[in-house]
């Protein structure tokens, strides 16, 4: 199975705290928070990681270098943007180097789900593309939520200012988690390669085409979420992370 990081975000939100690294290696109990990503993918015997790099791409390069360093199983590549390419821009102009079938982890959230299960049922199912889902208490104010019929197919994608239920008990929401056949892109693929590299969003600009083509699924886990994207969440991964209450 090939793991494909997005690790090229420039940690804006948290640049109170974060400073002078990408996003994906803020410090967490003196590790980068992307080796925790990395440490549980080859728990899960995931040894082909394809890195998306941007912003102070040498960084995370030196760090995990071609992986050997890391672990002797594990094999590291690079795909760097030019320029900030957007979610499924970046992954589009790493097109060459992408399996048939892949398994897609935004690098600044961390699921702690079952890699092979989650995979296995995107296999057993034959499905396009599988969307990882947590359930949260409470209206998912930060992230929106996530509307599926009874067959995990999605239907919808609520951004925060368009949910209509504000006082919901609970909510399902995208953990940045995915598993991806090639396939299922090469059409936007082909779109967006007829025109020079320009910035392309797999959230606002190709998750709804999949949902109005009835080929995105979801698959519902209730494991530990955790999001860096803002201090205060960044510091209780620092307590969850750095202290190991899971274990990885």
């Amino acid at each position: 199975m090939q793991a494909v990081i997005l690790a090229g975000g420039f940690g804006t939100r948290i640049s109170t705290v974060v400073k002078d690294v990408p996003k994906p290696m803020a410090p967490i109990a003196g590790k980068p928070f992307l080796h925790y990503i990395v440490e549980k993918l080859i728990r899960s015997s995931i040894h082909e990681v394809l890195m998306l790099t941007h912003h102070k791409a040498e960084i995370i390069k030196q760090y995990f270098l071609d992986g050997k360093n890391f672990n002797h199983h594990l094999h590291v590549h690079y795909s760097q943007e030019p320029k900030p390419l957007g979610t499924a821009g970046a992954i589009f102009y790493a097109w060459e180097q992408l399996h048939d079938r892949f398994l897609l982890l935004n690098g600044d959230t961390f699921f702690d789900i079952c890699f092979q299960q989650f995979y296995d049922f995107f296999v057993k199912e034959d499905l396009q593309v599988v969307m990882a889902l947590k359930k949260i208490s409470g209206p998912a104010d930060r992230f929106g939520t996530i509307i599926t019929d009874e067959f995990y197919r999605v239907l919808a994608i609520q951004e925060k200012t368009q949910i209509s239920h504000p006082t919901l008990s609970s909510c399902l929401i995208n953990s940045g988690i995915y598993c991806f056949k090639k396939e299922a892109l090469f059409s936007y693929y082909l779109s967006w390669k007829q025109s020079p590299p320009s910035p392309c969003s797999l959230e606002k600009d190709i998750f709804p085409l999949l949902i109005e083509s009835e080929k995105l699924y979801a698959f519902k886990h209730d494991g530990l979420f955790i999001d860096i994207g803002i201090p205060d969440d960044y510091a209780i991964a620092q307590e969850i992370l750095g202290n190991k209450r899971i274990h990885l």
